[in-house]
């Protein structure tokens, strides 16, 4: 009965689709009927199928549901030759490029370009909006920008992952199409593409891309750049009158002697802008734990600590961090010099979130973060330096900073909370009241992100404004091109 059914659903569909003049009217129709008549088709379980067409609430703004796509990413995808053709169909693998713009709210384009190993060129061409009315996307393809779109996609996000529904003709078949987007982390997305011809009992995945994120910067990095570190640990110092000169000198001799390479390395002596007294010492290390046991057992931290207290020096609080959300870590830039050759140090802002992790919710998180908090940030002249957290976060693995170190003497133990600290860098105080002023301004933030992002944690974001000191590297921007 169940396969008559859809039987019959296809039969109507072929007929619905008959005429080229009406076939965008009726995609959109069947998808929309098919939501309510056909639960099995949107309300399978698993990753395929992650919501339902009518699930979104009644104040849900998708309008900048597409924002984290914005810039150019190096693509793998790979592509089936002959769609529908069994199920040993030869799936052609190939490397290229692609590019998104914003052209304004509710709206984006996406074009790419790959080479393929005869040495032809495949491209495409995609324009997405979004309808306020009905809350959705839809997405028109093309094989290039000149090229006759094909009949359109619907559908919308949901926890970082959107699914668009439509009909094609293919090979003689009305065929069920859906376009996937997923948001894996900061730098890293994926898109795929499926056809159904039994009404989506079935699905044959016939397109694959992994997309790597290259910039949304428009200045290029240098070649001396380097990526540091998988650990970081923020060592806060409060240091009395007229001693902060010995502070910055022990941080330029220890950097000095460590050198500019994990797995142990000074990556910045930060100050406080509105607390001069108080420094944010930065030091990397690898994703392994052993070095940072051999470092606090060591001469170097012994010599280190003996220096601090002789110059009263106290260690207040310590954070341990983990790159998250696929990235890794900070990327560096040369280290800070005196002189008119200096480069210009710019404020670093370092804001701790709270999570709290009691919420079923919890693991939503970091797919919001990605692609709420972060492109909103950017939009209003924040440029991100890197996403770290000190305990499990839901993109990555678990892990527990409170089992890296027992407590070595000198250095305070980290505390036990579930946080997600994010840096960002700004040209001057300035700069980043601008931000400021234009973040609280911006309605989508004030309405849509900032309600849903106080839902996940347990208190305010704090805030620290710091400049980097003394033989710091420089740090840039997390989205720039390499």
């Amino acid at each position: 009965m169940n396969r008559m059914n859809r039987m019959n659903r296809m039969n109507r569909m072929n007929r619905a689709t008959s005429r080229a003049c009406s076939r965008i009217v009726t995609v959109i129709a069947i998808v929309t009927c098919q939501a309510f008549s056909a639960p099995g088709l949107f309300a399978q379980p698993g990753p395929e199928m992650p919501h339902g067409r009518f699930s979104l609430p009644s104040l849900y703004d998708g309008s900048h549901d597409f924002d984290f796509l914005e810039g150019a990413w190096t693509i793998r995808q790979g592509r089936l030759v002959e769609p529908l053709s069994g199920p040993y169909a030869e799936m052609r693998e190939s490397y290229g490029r692609l590019v998104a713009r914003r052209p304004g709210v509710g709206a984006a384009t996406v074009e790419w370009e790959a080479p393929l190993p005869d040495s032809t060129r495949v491209s495409g061409f995609a324009r997405m909006s979004y309808d306020p009315k009905t809350k959705e996307w839809t997405i028109r393809e093309a094989d290039s920008p000149t090229a006759t779109p094909e009949p359109p996609v619907v559908g919308h996000f949901e926890n970082g992952i959107g699914v668009f529904y439509g009909l094609r003709e293919y090979k003689g078949h009305t065929v069920l199409v859906r376009l996937s987007w997923r948001i894996i982390g900061l730098n890293v997305a994926r898109f795929d593409r499926a056809f159904s011809i039994d009404g989506g009992a079935s699905w044959e995945m016939n397109w694959i891309v992994h997309l790597s994120r290259e910039t949304t910067a428009p200045r290029r990095r240098a070649s001396r750049e380097a990526y540091c570190c998988g650990n970081v640990e923020v060592m806060w110092y409060t240091v009395p009158p007229g001693q902060e000169d010995e502070l910055i000198r022990l941080f330029a001799r220890e950097s000095f002697a460590m050198g500019d390479s994990v797995p142990v390395q000074d990556i910045a002596l930060l100050r406080d802008v509105e607390h001069p007294s108080t420094f944010a010492l930065v030091r990397g290390f690898d994703l392994y734990y052993q070095p940072i046991r051999d470092f606090y057992g060591g001469l170097p931290w012994a010599a280190h600590r003996s220096t601090l207290e002789t110059a009263h020096i106290r260690a207040d609080s310590v954070y341990e961090l983990r790159a998250d959300l696929l990235t890794w870590g900070f990327t560096l830039g040369d280290r800070l010099a005196a002189g008119p050759a200096a480069i210009t140090p710019g404020v670093v802002v370092a804001t701790s979130y709270v999570r709290d992790p009691r919420r079923s919710d919890s693991y939503e998180f970091g797919l919001f973060f990605a692609q709420s908090v972060v492109p909103r940030l950017i939009a209003t002249g924040a440029r991100p330096l890197g996403v770290f957290a000190t305990d499990r976060f839901p993109i990555d693995g678990g892990w527990n900073g409170q089992r890296m170190v027992s407590g070595p003497p000198g250095r305070p133990l980290p505390p036990q909370r579930y946080g997600v600290v994010l840096f960002t860098w700004f040209a001057d105080t300035a700069s980043y009241e601008r931000h400021r002023q234009a973040l609280e301004g911006d309605p989508f933030w004030r309405e849509m992100v900032a309600p849903r992002l106080a839902r996940f944690v347990t208190s305010m974001a704090t805030t620290s404004k710091l400049v980097p000191v003394g033989r710091s590297r420089e740090f840039r921007g997390l989205f720039e091109h390499p």
